[in-house]
């Protein structure tokens, strides 16, 4: 017989004031509350800490997982994403520069997706031929 709860297994941890209230104080510390959520889903979890003790209702615990599941990938940004973020940047003073000097061809290197990388994975210090299988020359 069902019961319309959900089990405390199944949403990974349990959806109560106290838990909602330390992911929002973490999400606020790592400045990711206001560029991870939008304003609906901010006020789902701040309503839901005013209102509700802990979560019974399946649809809420269902909007609130995946709230916080937004929430908890942009508390670690992936390597990848560092890497475009700082590679951006560096692509597009790169195309201005190259174009500068007259390489018509340069415009398209800051939309190149592969190239923001590698100028990105470059700035972390990362080396990039480690990662990838290479043919040994000369061995």
């Amino acid at each position: 017989m069902k019961t319309g709860k959900v089990s405390d297994a199944a949403t990974g941890f349990q959806l109560t004031r106290e838990a909602l209230a330390k992911t929002r104080r973490k999400a606020l510390r790592q400045r990711c509350w206001y560029k991870a959520l939008n304003g609906l889903e901010r006020g789902i979890v701040e309503l839901a800490i005013r209102c509700v003790e802990e979560v019974k209702s399946i649809k809420l615990k269902t909007a609130l997982r995946k709230i916080l599941a937004k929430l908890v990938s942009a508390f670690r940004p992936s390597y990848l994403d560092m890497a475009e973020k700082m590679g951006r940047p560096l692509a597009v003073r790169v195309s201005q520069l190259a174009q500068s000097w007259g390489n018509k061809l340069a415009s398209k290197w800051k939309d190149d997706a592969a190239f923001t990388r590698y100028l990105g994975f470059t700035a972390l210090g990362v080396d990039i031929s480690r990662s990838i299988d290479l043919p040994m020359v000369g061995r």
